[in-house]
């Protein structure tokens, strides 16, 4: 006779065996999995790689933010000057 488990070979490992004939429970999720999981939830920033020609003002203007609000994302002063190929946070 052939037997089917009920449950896949992956749940089955997961299972804390009963102690006094207690019902079986599945085994509670490692902690690094959810920190994982946590990590993995939060949001990037997102940048913009400047391009010949480009102003603060414009680059504010293409993201919807105040031209002060992109200086102090990127920690940048009001007399900043810009560089092709440099990244900036356009959000947080």
């Amino acid at each position: 006779m052939i037997y089917k488990a009920e449950k896949p070979a992956a749940e089955v490992a997961n299972v804390k065996k009963p102690e006094n004939g207690a019902k079986a429970e599945p085994a509670a999720e490692p902690k690094e999995n959810k920190q994982l999981a946590d990590n993995n939830s939060t949001a990037k920033a997102k940048t913009y790689l400047v391009k010949k020609g480009d102003t603060l003002y414009k680059i504010a203007q293409q993201f919807s933010l105040d031209v002060n609000d992109l200086l102090q994302l990127n920690g940048l002063k009001k007399n900043a000057s810009l560089q092709i190929g440099q990244k900036l946070k356009v959000s947080q």
